[in-house]
């Protein structure tokens, strides 16, 4: 027998989930999903596990729920590790009671994970406090799917809605009926009320009012689902604890281009900063050397002076390769020089510093940096098939030995049609990252219909000179180029554009 975990995925902000929810996903087998479940979760389950989508909408299911549930007991009964991921949290407004108490009735074993509820942490991401101590010392949750007018109706309005604080899910469609109830049992038509729509996410759209006008709000600003309802007089609070809003970046559209595996560090400080982040990954770096090459090299390292890496690539698929083959990183004994920061703090997770990093991220000043060395000759450079050329024919023409090992190729990735539909759907505008000349490239070749209206309204972002001309070149509108050539300055140049 197997086990099933009914886990909350929150409100939608895949940084709000929990340690224990993710620990749980990474040895799923079997992975039963609803709708607005953030893709980053999706992604952490292993590449073997069986995801089945189940999401439900305003009249249209996925699945129906006897049907979820008998899934569930079936994939649990096969012996399997089954994870049903829930919006928010499994036991609030959703059906992980009834979930859990059909499995108890057949025996099958079942843990539960609460997630952070949106009831919490969308007014919090709006600025609004749920309670204060001179404002709000309670405050009720409603489900905004039950009709407050209907004659048997499960809840006790007239004591529930006396709460200094309500906060109403999925009331969009009956908002003009729940404001005329609470405004026949408050009697006010004045208390505070705010709408906030995508709640959390870099897209959230606040909606601030009063009984009397906020129906007529949401109407103008087109609020739609999922959206939260929240009502008392702690929504006043609001112009003083706003801060997710005020984000560098929020409400920006950006585009990260790198290899999926790349991708997150970049994903991750755009996120900080407020940014609705796509991740078209057009590259993926593919090692193309065999082990036989790796071992006559590592059977050779003591002959090199010099070992140089261009990229954080380069040194994981170096170093994977040296302990395939029995070695580890006490048998260098050359001195390490890396291009960039990120190829530096690669290095370090195997215990190795760079002795040289170059002011500048480019080939010519790490040829410069090694000359002033006065050094030996022989140097390894474990690089890209791709790479540029400047450093091996910049040493080359010094008098330096060079091995261009080049241990990975650089390949365009497959990209999906409906990813760049996405990102250019509507008018909003939009930025894209490029962090080397090959995604500049790939990026332009996979646009296919979308290339005219690409090259029209995106704006681009571009690592360093090289990447900016390959870019302009291409037809790209390119904006803004980072001064350090590297993550960071990438973020940076973008920030400094919105600025201005």
């Amino acid at each position: 027998m197997g086990k099933v975990f009914l886990v909350g995925a929150g409100p939608g902000n895949d940084g709000l989930f929990t340690i224990r929810g993710m620990n749980i996903l990474k040895k799923a087998q079997v992975l039963v999903f609803d709708r607005l479940i953030p893709k980053e979760l999706l992604q952490m389950v292993p590449e073997s596990c069986e995801q089945i989508y189940v999401g439900k909408e305003s009249s249209k299911h996925a699945m129906k729920q006897d049907d979820i549930n008998k899934l569930l007991a079936d994939r649990a009964s096969e012996g399997k590790l089954v994870v049903r991921l829930k919006g928010g949290d499994p036991f609030l407004f959703g059906r992980g009671g009834e979930e859990a108490l059909y499995l108890k009735e057949r025996g099958i074993e079942f843990e539960l994970v609460p997630g952070i509820s949106a009831a919490l942490a969308v007014p919090l991401y709006a600025g609004i406090p749920v309670t204060h101590r001179k404002v709000a010392s309670s405050y009720a949750i409603f489900t905004g799917h039950e009709d407050p007018t209907k004659e048997d109706s499960t809840i006790d309005w007239e004591h529930s809605l006396g709460a200094d604080t309500l906060v109403f899910f999925m009331g969009v469609e009956r908002l003009d009926k729940i404001v005329e109830k609470i405004i026949a049992v408050r009697k006010d038509k004045e208390i505070s009320c705010a709408l906030i729509q995508n709640g959390t996410l870099p897209t959230q759209k606040v909606v601030v009012g009063n009984l009397s006008n906020i129906v007529e709000l949401a109407e103008e600003n087109s609020i739609k689902p999922p959206a939260l309802f929240v009502v008392g007089n702690v929504v006043k609070l609001r112009d003083d604890l706003t801060w997710f809003e005020k984000k560098l970046l929020f409400g920006k559209r950006v585009v990260v281009t790198r290899s999926r595996i790349k991708a997150s560090l970049l994903s991750e400080r755009l996120k900080e900063e407020g940014a609705e982040v796509f991740e078209i990954p057009v590259i993926k770096c593919v090692q193309i050397a065999d082990q036989s090459e790796f071992d006559f090299i590592f059977n050779n390292l003591c002959s090199y002076d010099f070992i140089i890496f261009s990229s954080s690539t380069g040194v994981d698929i170096f170093f994977e390769n040296l302990f395939r083959s029995g070695y580890d990183s006490r048998c260098i004994r050359s001195k390490i020089a890396v291009i960039g920061d990120g190829t530096s703090e690669a290095l370090l997770k195997y215990g190795i510093r760079a002795d040289i990093v170059p002011d500048k991220f480019v080939a010519e000043s790490l040829v410069d940096s090694i000359e002033k060395t006065n050094e030996p000759k022989k140097i390894l450079i474990p690089r890209a098939k791709e790479g540029r050329d400047e450093l091996v024919r910049g040493l080359l023409e010094k008098g330096y030995v060079v091995d261009d090992f080049h241990i990975y190729s650089v390949q365009p990735e497959k990209i999906l049609k409906d990813e760049v539909e996405k990102v250019f759907q509507d008018e909003k505008e939009t930025f894209i990252t490029f962090a080397s000349s090959k995604t500049a490239e790939y990026f332009y070749e996979s646009l296919g219909e979308h290339k005219d209206i690409a090259l029209r309204k995106a704006k681009v972002v571009s690592i360093g000179p090289i990447t900016s001309e390959k870019a302009k070149n291409l037809g790209f509108n390119v904006v803004a180029q980072a001064e350090e050539y590297n993550i960071n300055g990438l973020v940076k140049a973008l920030i400094d554009y919105v600025k201005k």
